[in-house]
């Protein structure tokens, strides 16, 4: 990777899943080296309230966690990532020395700016790679977080902060692992390497915890009775 004139840099305020030494030791080597940096207090808040500063940023590149659930989260706010780097799984090192840059010898505490309000930014995101559109996610969801476009069957996040936090039943459901939780503690959900992409066998009684369970099967259940009934009124 070149050396970037500006990086975007998130602090995952809500759920500290980038390391504070990385973090502070990132940005203390940009100082040193006087390359142009934005520190943004969390990346998946931005792309959800704020679509339109990832849309026209100026930035080369960014700075988060891993580099499928950065380029979901460009997508889902309508802008094309730049190059991703990973300061959630990377050693600091290796990402410095990539950069080609160098420690500065010293980790001052970053400066976030605060987040306001109280929504926590858990939500998901699309890998568009991988998503078939299959619509088993827009089936599932019991909140009405997705919808399935009309238009050219593209799966999209409508209602991010309809998710329920720290549910991500959605992402085992998928067959092809498309959905991504930026802020998941394990891979694939979260973007982590996973290179497989054959379709896995899902058992909804699994990925769901039993309340959830219950609810979408009564869903279901109601669903084909009002079905039943339109039928015998034809």
């Amino acid at each position: 990777m070149t050396k970037p004139a500006k990086i975007l840099i998130c602090g995952c305020v809500k759920y500290g899943r980038i390391p504070e030494a990385n973090l502070n030791g990132f940005t203390a080597a940009l100082e040193k080296a006087g390359i142009e940096f934005e520190l943004i207090p969390d990346l998946c808040r931005v792309a959800a309230e704020e679509p339109g500063l990832l849309c026209d940023t100026r930035a080369d590149a960014v700075a988060a966690c891993f580099p499928r659930a950065i380029k979901a989260l460009f997508d889902f706010a309508g802008a094309d990532a730049p190059d991703c780097i990973d300061l959630r799984n990377g050693k600091l090192d290796e990402v410095l020395d990539n950069l080609g840059l160098v420690s500065a010898g010293f980790e001052p505490e970053s400066t976030m700016p605060e987040m306001p309000g109280e929504w926590i930014p858990w939500f998901p995101v699309i890998d568009r790679d991988r998503c078939v559109k299959c619509g088993k996610c827009v089936d599932f969801c019991l909140f009405g977080v997705y919808r399935k476009n009309p238009e050219d069957g593209r799966i999209e996040v409508c209602a991010p902060a309809n998710c329920k936090t720290n549910c991500p039943a959605c992402a085992r459901m998928c067959p092809f692992t498309a959905i991504i939780f930026p802020k998941h503690e394990d891979s694939p959900i979260n973007g982590g390497a996973d290179d497989s992409k054959t379709p896995v066998k899902v058992d909804p009684k699994a990925a769901f915890d039993r309340n959830l369970y219950d609810k979408l099967a009564e869903r279901r259940r109601n669903k084909r009775s009002v079905d039943l009934f339109k039928d015998e009124e034809k």
